[in-house]
């Protein structure tokens, strides 16, 4: 990947991070009484994208082997996962006694029936599976590592298995987690789409940075014309609606997240033509976003909970911009702190499952297809994957 690009792509993601704790920190429950920002599920958008992005790119460059794939993702996953799971009931707890306030709003996409159970269900990515929506206690964003499971789920398979298991395989796992993320999956699908398509992209820097702008603009736009809410309220206007909404949760909005999913697209492939050919960053500049980007998963997924918890201590504070400012502050710094640990975890993890995953494939062979040459995709004549060498 170009180095111009990669590093942009870090900075990106860690934007991206950093809007949605911003729009969390905003909400009611955390005690401010200003007005928001509406941009936080739009950046969950913009994860989506570069999810697939990336995902596409390792398949075809590095991770030829299934356990190598399949080891790197789920490493990836459970190392700020797995430690999350114990950690947020800590800070929930930590909050509740200073005053239960911030947790006690209606609006709030939580949960703290059954803690046992969602705690198993949030290392197992099965909370959101058909119409469950059970997050970790406080941690609400976790759904979205639920959806991102299975479309990785899904990759996989369709990646590294052929003919009967193929089919088998994809069809269970929609019958096991429900047509309820497929909803959302062509956001995912449009960063693949355009990592195999980027070297059609003309070499233009001002179509580029017209791009870029147009699809951040789309989306404020949007919102600006009431576009986000258009579903919502149509939804809502009737009990069938409202029903179904219910149902979805997350993926109720699904064709706002799919409109968001496209200016993203948009404004990524206007960022490739501006940086895909520059290659000489500054290495301090290229290793303090690299950094700040391997921090924005623990960010994006310990943030809320810290929020609660500091919100709680200090809810009786008189001035809301302090109390914003001190939310704001302290879940960005904690979180990036955790993030530098459990970064260490995953290369350990990673070693780990790859050994029970090829003593897996050595028992069943026929399960995967063994090996793959780097930088191709199965040929079956798929638009999402065509086969180009990068």
């Amino acid at each position: 990947m170009p180095k111009g690009f990669s590093s942009y792509l870090d900075g990106f993601r860690f934007i991206a991070a950093v809007i949605v704790l911003v729009y969390h920190a905003m909400r009611p429950e955390m005690g401010y009484s200003g007005v928001g920002i509406p941009y936080g599920p739009d950046a969950v958008m913009a994860f989506f994208v570069l999810s697939g992005f990336v995902i596409a790119f390792v398949a075809g460059t590095k991770e030829a082997s299934p356990a190598d794939f399949i080891s790197s993702r789920l490493s990836r996953l459970w190392t700020v996962l797995l430690p999350a799971v114990f950690i947020v009931p800590i800070i929930d707890f930590i909050g509740m006694t200073a005053t239960s306030a911030p947790y006690s709003f209606s609006s709030v996409p939580m949960g703290f029936s059954h803690p046992l159970f969602r705690m198993l269900l949030s290392a197992t990515f099965t909370g959101e599976a058909w119409f469950w929506s059970y997050s970790l206690l406080s941690d609400g964003p976790i759904w979205s590592l639920h959806f991102e499971f299975f479309y990785y789920l899904l990759f996989t398979i369709y990646l590294f298995s052929a003919g009967y298991w193929r089919w088998t395989f994809i069809g269970i796992t929609v019958l096991l987690f429900g047509p309820k993320m497929l909803l959302v999956m062509p956001v995912w699908i449009g960063g693949v789409l355009l990592y195999r398509l980027r070297h059609f992209l003309p070499h233009s820097l001002w179509l580029g940075a017209a791009l870029m702008v147009v699809g951040a603009d789309a989306i404020i736009v949007g919102h600006w014309i009431g576009l986000d809410r258009f579903w919502p309220d149509f939804l809502h206007s009737s009990p069938l609606g409202r029903s179904i909404a219910l149902k979805l949760k997350f993926a109720a909005n699904f064709p706002w997240m799919n409109y968001v999913g496209i200016c993203v697209v948009v404004h990524l492939a206007g960022a490739y033509m501006v940086f895909g050919q520059a290659q000489a960053v500054p290495s301090i500049l290229r290793r303090a976003l690299r950094g700040l980007a391997n921090g924005s998963f623990a960010i994006y997924l310990f943030h809320y909970p810290l929020q609660f918890m500091i919100a709680a201590r200090l809810w009786y504070m008189q001035s809301d911009v302090d109390r914003l400012l001190l939310v704001i502050s302290g879940s960005l710094c904690i979180s990036f702190l955790i993030g530098l640990w459990v970064e260490r975890l995953r290369r350990p993890l990673t070693l780990s499952i790859n050994s029970v995953l090829r003593w897996i494939s050595a028992r069943v062979p026929r399960l995967f297809t063994p090996h793959r040459k780097a930088n191709t995709f199965p040929n079956v004549g798929s638009i999402i994957l065509p086969r180009h060498t990068p």
